[in-house]
Formats: C-alpha cells, structure tokens, sequence
C-alpha cells in the first residue's frame, strides 16, 4: 500500500495489517522527525528541521533553538496527535496495537544526498533527481595557445 508519510499516517496501518500488505511510503522534505520515526532512522537533534530555517553549520544558540523544536514538535506529536490516533484505533480497530503491528517497510523520500546527507537505514530510499538523464560528455574544444596575425 503506496502512503504519502504525513502526521496521522497511522490511520492505514491497520488496513495493511488486515490485507496482510506493506506499507511503502512516500515523504516530500528531506527530512521530518515523525517519519523518521516510522521507519527507525535516527534523527539526531543537531540536524536542521525542515519547517525551521536552520544553516547547515549551526551556532550553539542555533543548536538550542532547534533541539527546543524539535522536542516541542515530539510532545505536540506524543500528547495530541497519538491519543486521537489510538482512540481512532480503539474505535475501529481494536485488536490492533501500534507498538507491534504498525510498520512501514519502506520509504521514498525527495531529496538527493548532495543536498542534504544524514544518516539513514537502507530502508529509506533517496530518490530526488532520479528523473533526470545521465549527464552528456562535454564536448571537446580545441585551445588555441599561440596567437596567429588574421584569426579573430
């Protein structure tokens, strides 16, 4: 089952479980904590959150500032969205538990690791720019190192 990876994915977990299909997901960003999470790549706190503009080389205060989102986005997740999500679950499905039985297999994610590398489980598949042809050899030119009287 193809999922576009956003908060509240876990709404189909239990369909897949039922069909007994996986779950290949897709994501746009480069990186977002919570879909890490649902594939088990490590996020650490010092990469830079994409809906926080962050340089690539952070300051300690720019650090602080993004661990500080970083947690308050994992609490917001943990607190609010996750009791809707396992009331979701007791409601419709309720021999589900999404501890054991939530699982997505794999994950395409746009981005191209010349943009933006981290580290990443083998599952977690980098597929920005995959459209775009080999390139072509450049063609060869002539240098011309001596200058002759009548060639412009």
């Amino acid at each position: 089952m193809f999922v576009q990876l956003l908060p509240m994915y876990e709404c189909y977990l239990p369909i897949a479980k039922k069909l007994n299909i996986p779950i290949i997901g897709t994501f746009s960003f480069h990186e977002y904590a919570i879909v890490d999470e649902s594939i088990g790549n490590p996020h650490p706190l010092v990469l830079p959150l994409v809906f926080h503009y962050s340089p690539k080389k952070m300051t300690f205060l720019q650090r602080l500032e993004n661990a500080y989102c970083h947690l308050r986005l994992k609490v917001y997740y943990t607190w609010e969205v996750m009791p809707q999500i396992k009331k979701f679950y007791e409601q419709h499905y309720p021999s589900f538990n999404l501890e054991t039985d939530g699982d997505v297999s794999l994950l395409f994610i746009n981005n191209h690791p010349s943009f933006f590398s981290r580290p990443m489980v083998p599952s977690l598949i980098e597929v920005g720019g995959i459209h775009i042809p080999p390139p072509k050899p450049l063609p060869q030119v002539k240098v011309m190192l001596s200058y002759e009287p009548g060639l412009h």
